[in-house]
């Protein structure tokens, strides 16, 4: 089979320069996890399919409760079979304990590391200022923050936690815990460095002065609940890198899990030997504290020769519930804009779901006139008779040009708050508006450079922005032919993004074929506003055929004509003599622009029309 290249030229544009933006992080401390010197024949094994009963909180589960556990999918290198069952009995225990709605990826290989090591695993990116975290400006590795967000935040191909374990350690392969003498159980490794993967992982470093700090400046939310024995916040100290480096090396740091101190009266202590140890100094529960045997000792720094723990013990759940593990859910969509100014109130309403409970008469609906500025309200939102749907109404001022601003909060059984949005800045609050619209819609629109034959689909994507939510569609037609209509779907809010797909699959497209289309959106206002795009007449397609494929392609640019008659045109790219340089070349738009998608960045293509075969035979 040959492996053909369709030459494609990506550039990434990014901006850096806006706040309150959600951001990736792909930098990633190390922690590994090394072999114990002494045999422990201790065993903690798990009941299958059992979860903890947050027994000061299960009497008080609602309808709420939608937990299901989580879907964690292996991607394994190099493992025999023994080994993958065992490290699949790892995952398997971590997916009754947590839960998600988005598929967690783990990369996980298994190889020769240095002696000693017997493996390590940790997430492979982190984010902040997603929708769903608790704090502003705090990294959360990608597992825990997708399951906060409810979606894919990277891409879909690629892992969320990547692993790799010593294959030639003196592994217990087995899943039943029997480990023979000096043999350590590979269950066991695997569930405590999925445990850092997952997010047991702090950023703290202290240096050869002594000196403490965050090793990316910004926390992590672990972070966040460290402390020391007065209960004082360690990230209030990093100001004093002298201090900082004292708690952290004081051996009396805890771990300020609100759940664990009420189920049993204790802050979780962590690992902080006087001598900083890094990977492992608050990266772990204290290993005196939680000694072989203990049921919170899977998460501690040395795990033994015939050390058996399949069970991450309550310690650690409640650390990863308070972490965001536990969610409760607002699912509500922002209230459209207004011509009533005369109305009495308007209505917003929200639907509730969580992982374990929440207090129905919690839901509360804060607004207020200025964009909480002074002015702040709240009103405690009523059931509906849909299951978990809330609503309530805020009072109108009947003023016209009035901004409301408003967001919704609910506590779960175990008293955490959640807020929707959940960073309240300005930027992030809804809103409506009361007004007479009087302004057409603004459609931005970037044609598609062409139509391939062998396309299924026309895909089409404008901004539409209006006051007013609108209805817009697109007309198009074949070479002149029967002009037909599709609809356009809003399919995010915040941007005012929508999205058409018209089915090509049945039009016997052919090259030279030309596909004419306009885009035309227009208000509900009372007095309806549109507008058309393009402005005039209609946008054209040319439809290409893929040309057979070679095996060799050079280009210089120097001959700009005959070079740009190798690709396709490109809204984002040109070849051209650009003014400094001494030759033609392919040029993207300069100066960029900022980014506009995700993590602030923009994708600008041009593709080559001759595909390039790169492999023959199987890849």
């Amino acid at each position: 089979m040959k492996k053909l290249l369709l030459l494609t030229i990506c550039l990434i544009v990014a901006n850096a320069g806006i706040a309150q933006k959600i951001e990736r992080l792909d930098a990633k401390p190390d922690i590994i996890c090394y072999a114990g010197d002494h045999s422990a024949f201790t065993k903690i094994l798990r009941k299958a399919n059992a979860r903890y009963a947050a027994s000061p909180y299960a009497a008080n589960l609602t309808d709420g409760t939608t937990a299901t556990g989580a879907t964690i999918e292996v991607t394994y290198n190099g493992f025999s079979e023994d080994a993958q069952l065992a490290f699949q009995r790892a995952i398997d225990i971590w997916s009754e304990l947590i839960t998600s709605d988005v598929v967690i990826r783990v990369n996980a290989t298994w190889q020769q590391l240095d002696e000693g090591t017997l493996g390590s695993a940790i997430w492979n990116t982190a984010y902040r200022n997603f929708e769903g975290a608790k704090q502003a400006d705090v990294w959360y590795p990608v597992a825990l923050a997708e399951k906060m967000a409810g979606e894919e935040l990277n891409a879909s191909d690629e892992p969320d936690i990547v692993a790799s374990f010593n294959k030639d350690a003196p592994w217990y392969l087995g899943t039943d815990g029997n480990t023979g003498v000096g043999e350590f159980d590979l269950v066991t490794v695997v569930l405590h460095e999925l445990g850092h993967g997952l997010g047991f992982i702090d950023s703290y470093d202290v240096d050869d002065d002594d000196n403490g700090s965050l090793a990316f400046d910004i926390p992590f939310v672990f972070d966040l609940s460290v402390e020391n024995g007065n209960g004082g916040k360690l990230v209030d100290m990093v100001s004093n890198p002298s201090g900082l480096g004292t708690a952290l090396t004081s051996n009396a740091v805890f771990f300020n899990s609100p759940t664990e101190v009420t189920e049993n009266g204790t802050r979780p202590r962590l690992y902080a030997p006087t001598e900083y140890s890094g990977g492992s100094s608050i990266a772990h529960l204290n290993e005196s504290t939680y000694p072989s045997g203990n049921e919170n000792s899977l998460m501690t720094p040395q795990i033994a020769p015939n050390e058996v723990i399949h069970d991450p013990g309550p310690a650690t759940l409640n650390m990863f519930g308070d972490m965001g593990w536990e969610f409760t859910y607002v699912e509500h969509t922002n209230r459209d804009n207004t011509e009533d100014i005369t109305a009495d109130s308007y209505t917003v309403t929200a639907s509730i779901r969580s992982d374990i409970g929440y207090k129905a008469e919690s839901v509360v609906l804060h607004y207020s006139l200025d964009g909480f500025a002074a002015d702040a309200n709240e009103i405690t939102m009523t059931a509906t008779n849909n299951a978990d749907e809330f609503t309530a109404e805020i009072p109108s001022a009947k003023i016209e040009g009035q901004v409301y601003t408003y967001y919704i909060e609910v506590q779960d059984i175990k008293d955490r708050s959640f807020t929707y949005p959940s960073i309240l800045v300005a930027d992030r609050y809804f809103s409506f508006s009361t007004n007479v619209d009087a302004a057409a819609p603004i459609i931005t629109h970037t044609p598609p450079n062409f139509v391939r034959t062998s396309d299924q689909t026309l895909s089409l994507e404008a901004k539409i922005s209006d006051f007013l939510p609108v209805n817009a569609t697109v007309e198009y037609f074949i070479n002149g032919g029967n002009t037909q209509t599709a609809n356009f779907t809003l399919t995010e809010y915040e941007t005012s993004t929508y999205n058409a797909s018209i089915d090509i699959s049945n039009l016997g497209l052919v090259e030279g074929d030309v596909v004419s289309y306009k885009i035309t959106a227009t208000d509900i206002a009372g007095n309806p506003n549109s507008s058309v795009f393009p402005v005039s007449g209609f946008t054209e397609l040319n439809v290409v055929a893929t040309a057979d494929p070679v095996s060799f392609y050079f280009n210089d640019f120097n001959d700009v004509t005959a070079a740009a008659g190798d690709f396709h045109s490109s809204s984002n790219f040109s070849i051209k003599e650009e003014s400094g340089f001494d030759d033609g070349a392919l040029h993207s738009d300069h100066p960029y622009a900022n980014g506009t998608g995700t993590n602030n960045e923009s994708s600008y293509i041009i593709e080559m029309k001759v595909p390039i075969i790169v492999r023959s035979g199987e890849a």
